[in-house]
């Protein structure tokens, strides 16, 4: 058929679908397929998709975790959130403890987040009491901290992190918390801390001493972590040795992977002894801890 027959068999058939429409719709069902159909035009392709970032499953080690407990002489819990995912585990992890010196890291976050501290410089005061306290857990900051911040602010920041209610009490060392409460301050890290002093915080957090780096921090982690961790301990007796520590992996655009980030808490009590206690520490993490991408 011709360029002209093309055009004059188009011409009726709309002609004859816009009759339809004006007829309604008993109208419409009776159009009939044309007897030569209208030539196709071919679209432009769409545009690749960028391809969706990609992360692999992950999922720690429970079972072997709870198999390895079982066999130890102290009671053990945990509290492990997967921060990429949602996704939680939790091994006795509301059962209350004496936080020990797991407090110096809410004490930090309730100083900086002071009003007069938050914009500000930091005092040589700060300077001097911050770097011990953490990166050595020394005890005498933290007894001046509580003493200059009081139990109510130390307290709001507590409710601020999603501790819920953490009622400090002296010696400060015998405060109450859970390995639940634990992941829910860390792993809104760094956030908590005002912008100006975020790094400073994180730092000290990643930079225990080597003395101090046992259970999660004596783990051999897959390259990319970086651990920020704290401790807490019963002058050695193993009676009750806690740990709590922040694994972060940074994103990698070009392989359209994002940060990583997973909380992990360990309480143990009733150890007879501190070296006993620290390996059922690694014990555990590096169970809990096995699989992680590297």
């Amino acid at each position: 058929m011709g360029v002209s027959g093309q055009v004059t068999r188009r011409a009726a058939l709309v002609t004859s679908l816009v009759t339809a429409a004006a007829l309604g719709p008993s109208a419409a069902v009776a159009v009939t397929t044309p007897a030569a159909p209208i030539q196709a035009t071919t679209a432009a392709p769409s545009p690749t998709p960028a391809p969706a970032p990609t992360l692999r499953t992950w999922r720690p080690g429970i079972e072997a975790a709870q198999r390895f407990a079982a066999t130890r002489p102290g009671r053990v819990r945990w509290a492990v959130l997967d921060q990429t995912t949602g996704r939680r585990w939790n091994y006795r992890a509301h059962e209350q403890v004496s936080g020990l010196s797991l407090l110096k890291t809410l004490l930090v976050v309730t100083y900086l987040r002071r009003g007069a501290v938050q914009d500000a410089p930091l005092t040589a005061r700060a300077r001097r009491l911050l770097p011990p306290m953490i990166r050595r857990s020394a005890n005498g900051p933290a007894t001046e901290l509580v003493g200059q911040l009081g139990p109510a602010a130390i307290a709001r920041a507590g409710r601020a992190a999603g501790m819920g209610r953490v009622h400090v009490v002296r010696p400060w060392g015998t405060t109450q918390t859970t390995a639940a409460s634990q992941v829910a301050l860390f792993s809104r890290l760094p956030g908590l801390i005002p912008a100006r002093h975020r790094d400073y915080a994180m730092g000290l957090l990643g930079s225990i001493v080597p003395s101090q780096r046992w259970g999660i921090g004596a783990v051999q982690l897959p390259a990319g972590w970086k651990l920020y961790l704290k401790g807490g301990w019963g002058s050695g007796t193993g009676l009750a040795d806690h740990q709590t520590g922040l694994l972060v992996r940074a994103a990698d655009p070009v392989a359209g992977r994002p940060q990583q980030r997973v909380v992990l808490s360990i309480t143990t009590t009733g150890h007879p002894s501190h070296e006993r206690a620290k390996a059922t520490l690694r014990g555990v993490a590096a169970r809990l801890l096995a699989g992680l991408p590297g």
